[in-house]
């Protein structure tokens, strides 16, 4: 074999090696660019799951809040029977009187819900925080 075709044999080979090295690379690039953009979806679709599903739970947690509050509301007694004679008596008339009643009254409903709902919560370790004072 003649110096020529050697060499001729030689910058060929070494050609087709660029060319695989390169079509390799070029493969292997694009294999991981797939691989990220297939990782990046798969952790959108993760990131979309667990915020619908934390989603879901604050809404579950909600809706327990809710019944809590309704069943708390639901638990106040109410002004048992008619209003004694004397209670009329000493209202009637009396706007100042009347005024103050229904004051208190609001006052000591409010104050019943309350404890029964930080009773429901207690049992959680939990405090709720109103803004004037801590129920």
């Amino acid at each position: 074999m003649s110096e020529t075709k050697r060499s001729a044999i030689k910058e060929t080979a070494v050609d087709v090696l660029k060319l695989v090295a390169k079509t390799q690379r070029e493969f292997y690039d694009n294999g991981y660019k797939q691989a990220i953009i297939d990782n990046q979806e798969l952790i959108g679709k993760r990131e979309l799951f667990w915020q619908n599903e934390v989603k879901e739970a604050k809404e579950e947690v909600a809706r327990g809040i809710l019944q809590i509050a309704l069943d708390a509301i639901s638990a106040e007694p109410e002004f048992p029977g008619d209003m004694p004679d004397e209670l009329w008596e000493l209202i009637n008339g009396n706007r100042e009187k009347v005024d103050t009643m229904m004051k208190n009254a609001v006052r000591l409903t409010k104050e019943g819900i309350t404890e029964r709902l930080q009773s429901k919560f207690e049992s959680k370790h939990l405090k709720a925080k109103s803004l004037d004072k801590e129920v």
